[in-house]
């Protein structure tokens, strides 16, 4: 793929005219397996070296301040532990040691919005649900991100230098020296070790990334700012999988909780232990609420309770980017509030109780940009950026009527995507037509959209031997069993209930019953999870800009919780997706994606709806508003002091 020199456009206006901008705050999420657009990417794998650039002037740091060494700054952090704040290596010059010192004012929250109470665990290794990617990035730190500003390009995080080797069967990682965790615990190797095996362990309920962590065979810290990873075979994204994918825990916090379980938590026989892998490991972790300090900018304080309807970190005062990007991350909390309803978001907004609000494109053409409460609150911002793929329902290819490629199509023929483009995306986007980005070369522009067409549906459906309505119902039915299936979609969202509507509607006049099925958050996630479905709507989105789709499509992730959902097996396709996996040159690679997409768009497993645009309400108040590749970035923003909306903040 080449896409640094790819820059999505932008519009911004004052919200009394309509335009621009992307979700920072998630919406439901069709994980196909793609769950929230995360801050990473990356360049091409290879025998190469990728020394991670470290930008914010920090490659001139003081030469007193030896990385590793403590300061005489002392921080109270996680739970009121209180130690030396440590020297990070690749600091600026001058970096502020504390979060007082911090160049911009930090004395707000930014309050984001939940549609569901948050979930009872915030590990993002045993729940790939939104809410938990949502808050958790915050948290815990990967060993590369994006850069934001050129992707697909990749910036040292955790670690700040990574080698490639035999032809992308080993990458060996060098980990930032100075890192400490939320509670001032030193970060080491064996943190990434931890949590690498805490993954694969089969009884951790982390299918989400077991899929993405198959191609590994082992890990092994030399010592303790080297970490090496073994691949089964080329692998041209193998600085990725790993740099990217895996959260890393705190190691030393997971051993004294799971420790200090109460005896009555304990299975019967020897005692559970606190090594991943070992008997009882995996019930304890599992179960363990909340979430543990992390090496991010912010923390969930002691004590937080997840059974409210809010989420508030608290600033982490050993936070290494703190002295790496001295201006980012300026809130003194980020909070999320559950706001169930539209109408619950709109009155938070209006009143300046919510920050950041996504909004369809069509409630803000035709009401909210008329508002002059909203105008009064907030600018209305709509664009493109790399986390964003498509609309899409998928089929479940595993039983009747959706095993049969006839019926699939047929389906296509029969969703009007000119109309919801138009009418329900407000011209926001493009017909989707592809597994890519329209800006990648992976991309095939050769592909025509299926058009809507009821004569060619019809026509499908016959081959399929759907021909007959022998009862006279209106409804097709074929060996006495009626052409009808449920089709399931988030609930309280106007534009998939538009959708489905215009779907049920065309349906009648094929002959098709296509009985409606909102569901709630955690119905929805359920029906996922466990494919429980006959058709099932959301919208997907790119975790990167690496594009794999070995774990949306091969049959071996066509397992509970993994990422192929619609249930298809297609021999070729596997083999593609394999060969795809291996192939470490970028053009050799696009023209298998091609081949894919070829299969694809001829079987239809997924009927790809629209490659959107995100439409966004941001407060007024908040300044350093940046929209960049990668989206709207958090870490951007700052309240200037006669603004601040929230005065206190209680944390522990």
């Amino acid at each position: 793929m080449r896409l640094a020199s790819r820059r999505f456009r932008t519009r911004v206006t004052g919200a009394s005219r309509g335009i621009a901008m992307t979700a920072i705050a998630a919406s439901l999420v069709l994980a196909i397996p793609f769950a929230t657009a995360q801050e990473e990417a990356a360049s091409p794998a290879g025998d190469v070296e990728a020394a991670a650039p470290i930008p914010d002037g920090s490659k001139s740091s003081d030469a007193a301040r030896e990385p590793d060494a403590e300061s005489a700054v002392t921080a109270h952090g996680w739970g009121d532990a209180s130690t030396a704040v440590r020297y990070v290596e690749g600091a600026a010059r001058d970096a502020p040691l504390s979060v007082d010192k911090k160049p911009r004012p930090q004395n707000d929250w930014f309050v984001q919005r939940l549609q569901t109470p948050p979930p009872r665990s915030l590990n993002p290794i045993v729940s790939d649900r939104p809410a938990v990617g949502q808050i958790s990035r915050y948290v815990l730190g990967r060993l590369l991100v994006v850069d934001p500003d050129a992707p697909p390009n990749a910036l040292g995080s955790l670690a700040t230098g990574w080698v490639v080797t035999d032809g992308g069967r080993t990458c060996t990682y060098t980990l930032r020296k100075g890192v400490q965790f939320a509670d001032g615990r030193p970060f080491t190797s064996a943190d990434v070790l931890f949590s690498f095996n805490a993954a694969r362990d089969p009884a951790v309920t982390a299918e989400h990334l077991r899929a993405e962590l198959q191609p590994v065979t082992s890990m092994t810290a030399p010592d303790a700012h080297t970490v090496v990873v073994k691949f089964r075979a080329k692998l041209w994204k193998s600085p990725y999988v790993v740099g990217r994918a895996l959260p890393i825990l705190n190691k030393g916090w997971y051993e004294e909780q799971l420790s200090g379980l109460p005896a009555d938590a304990e299975p019967p026989g020897p005692p559970s232990s606190a090594v991943p892998g070992e008997r009882g490991f995996a019930a304890r972790f599992n179960a363990l609420a909340g979430l543990c300090p992390g090496t991010g900018p912010y923390y969930l304080a002691d004590g937080n309770d997840l059974t409210n309807s809010s989420v508030l970190l608290t600033p982490n005062p050993f936070s290494w980017e703190m002295q790496v990007y001295p201006t980012r991350h300026n809130f003194a909390g980020l909070r999320w509030t559950t706001l169930p309803t539209e109408g619950d978001a709109f009155y938070a907004f209006a009143r300046g109780e919510l920050d950041i609000w996504v909004v369809s494109h069509a409630a803000w053409e035709n009401q909210l940009s008329r508002d002059p409460r909203i105008d009064a609150a907030g600018n209305h911002y709509v664009y493109d950026h790399i986390g964003i793929d498509a609309s899409a329902i998928a089929w479940n290819t595993r039983k009747p009527p959706f095993d049969d490629v006839n019926v699939r199509r047929a389906m296509t023929f029969m969703i009007d995507r000119q109309e919801i483009l138009d009418n329900v995306e407000q011209g926001y986007g493009a017909i989707a037509c592809c597994k890519s980005k329209r800006a990648y070369a992976t991309y095939s522009t050769d592909l025509q959209p299926i058009p809507f067409d009821l004569v060619q549906a019809e026509a499908r459906l016959i081959r399929a031997g759907w021909s007959q309505d022998s009862d006279g119902d209106g409804i097709l039915d074929k060996k006495g069993k009626p052409l009808t299936f449920k089709l399931t979609y988030p609930a309280g969202r106007r534009n998939f209930d538009a959708i489905a509507e215009m779907i049920q509607s065309a349906g009648r006049q094929l002959g098709v019953d296509v009985r409606l099925d909102p569901v709630g958050a955690e119905a929805f996630h359920q029906a996922v999870r466990f494919r429980r479905f006959d058709a099932i709507m959301g919208y997907s989105q790119w975790p990167d800009p690496w594009i794999d789709l070995y774990g949306s499509y091969h049959r071996s992730q066509d397992v509970t919780g993994g990422g192929n959902i619609t249930g298809w097996r297609n021999d070729p396709v596997d083999d593609l997706l394999e060969k795809m996996r291996a192939e470490l040159d970028d053009d050799a690679r696009t023209k298998l994606h091609h081949q894919f997409n070829a299969i694809f768009h001829a079987e239809q497993p997924e009927t790809l709806l629209i490659h959107g645009k995100v439409g966004v309400l941001v407060a007024k108040r908040l300044e350093g508003i940046s929209v960049r590749p990668t989206g709207l970035q958090t870490f951007d923003l700052w309240v200037r002091p006669a603004k601040v909306k929230h005065k206190t903040v209680q944390a522990k």
